[in-house]
């Protein structure tokens, strides 16, 4: 190709890359606008959406931070702190009968309340990842309703549970302590590989088809595991320095593989003849 060919050819080349440059350059922009700004709170949410913090954020007394009055949201608290005023009942993040809420990514701490909450049991598939919910005076996550999952997240020194998960839902990979109960569980739920510990008592299993596995639990004081309801499954937890370490409120249970020390009773409740023993639990 001659040299008018080539410099031709180069002109059009860089037509061409300023061109995508521009494109993505508004697709970028176009992506950002898309999320909707929390600057301030009190704040609703009144419409499907992405939306995220810009700053760290404190409420006045007697008014609750996000209230969420559509489905289908996503709140980023983009590493942000959402700071109650430290009484009163205010919750930081409410919502009633939504579907598929996400909060992620943040600190919620000091409000009178709950941390977040899904007041009503038609609320579903609501996520909670990488969350800490601390120093509430309520529950740092209570979320009626079914299908939850909460993932990743810290709740602590909160004046209830740490997690109160309902109907078909998951608390996995998280850290549940100083709270006066850790877990509360309702029916059909997952608890696996959570770190649960100093809590008045560490998980409450309510209802029934509950799986609770692979945890670690220790000062949990009255009880480690208390398991009220039946047809549940207790598998390779490790329960360390409560009270009584599994206690089972009635029969129509199975545990297995479970290592439970230093509680002043291991097995509790209508153990051992109650509750279906799978073999390999050792207490020492």
């Amino acid at each position: 190709m001659n040299a008018r060919g080539e410099k031709h050819t180069s002109s059009r080349q860089m037509t061409v890359a300023i061109a995508l440059t521009m494109v993505v350059g508004m697709s970028s922009a176009w992506a950002q606008e898309a999320r909707k700004a929390i600057a301030a709170v009190p704040f609703t949410i009144t419409e499907p959406g992405s939306y995220y913090l810009t700053k760290n954020l404190v409420a006045a007394a007697d008014q609750n931070g996000i209230t969420v009055n559509a489905s289908n949201v996503t709140i980023d608290l983009n590493g942000f702190c959402l700071t109650g005023p430290g009484s009163g009942k205010s919750d930081a993040i409410t919502m009633k009968a939504r579907s598929n809420v996400e909060v992620r990514n943040g600190t919620i701490t000091a409000w009178g309340g709950c941390g977040v909450i899904e007041r009503a049991p038609e609320g579903e598939n609501h996520r909670m990842l990488n969350l800490r919910s601390t120093w509430n005076g309520e529950s740092g996550v209570l979320l009626m309703g079914y299908n939850h999952l909460v993932k990743d997240c810290t709740c602590t020194n909160n004046g209830y549970e740490g997690v109160l998960a309902l109907y078909g839902s998951m608390v996995t990979g998280s850290t549940l302590g100083w709270n006066t109960v850790g877990v509360n569980l309702g029916s059909g739920c997952q608890l696996v590989d959570n770190m649960i510990y100093g809590n008045v008592k560490g998980v409450w299993v309510q209802l029934k088809g509950n799986v609770i596995r692979g945890n670690t639990l220790r000062m949990n004081n009255e009880r480690g595991i208390d398991v009220s309801g039946t047809d549940n499954v207790i598998d390779g937890n490790f329960v360390t320095m409560s009270t009584v370490g599994i206690y089972f409120g009635q029969a129509g249970n199975f545990y297995a593989n479970n290592r439970v020390a230093d509680c002043g009773t291991a097995f509790g409740g209508s153990v051992p003849t109650g509750a279906g023993d799978g073999g390999g639990n050792k207490s020492f």
